[in-house]
């Protein structure tokens, strides 16, 4: 193509015929579309292609499931990543706790045998899901 170029301008034209861009078909998903996806991903790092489908009938009615996961992971650069674990000790209870500690560490043990009840901390149980997926940025990572 240079060659030819070069021998186009050697012969005193100017302009250039340009190469023609748009062969193939059109983008099934527009850029308004990746950025719905993005906002619904960031919305629910849980989220598959699937339910990003159902819940978006008018905008990928015509858009595979396998192109939607195609599109967020090449386009968007997210993948798929186990979920971090999650501590049962919040920040708030760890201060409390340490405080707690600070302040008794100089009891002896019959100042102890006096004490009825110390632990009035809360708790939330949570059901362990070790094979729960979230959807992330590779550059980010989320401190959960």
């Amino acid at each position: 193509m240079s060659v030819l170029v070069r021998k186009w301008r050697s012969e005193g034209c100017k302009n250039v015929p340009l190469h023609k861009h748009g062969g193939g078909p059109a983008k099934k998903v527009s850029d308004n579309t990746l950025s719905v996806i993005k906002w619904e991903l960031n919305k629910n790092p849980s989220i598959t292609a699937k339910q990003l489908k159902e819940q978006n009938p008018l905008l990928l009615k015509n858009v595979s499931i396998r192109t939607i996961q195609r599109n967020i992971q090449k386009k968007l650069d997210y993948r798929k990543l186990r979920a971090h674990k999650k501590t049962f000790v919040t920040e708030k209870q760890r201060k409390m706790r340490f405080a707690f500690a600070r302040s008794h560490k100089d009891w002896d043990l019959m100042e102890w045998r006096k004490e009825l009840w110390t632990d009035e901390a809360t708790f939330s149980i949570k059901e362990l899901k070790c094979g729960v997926l979230v959807t992330r940025q590779l550059v980010t990572r989320a401190l959960l």
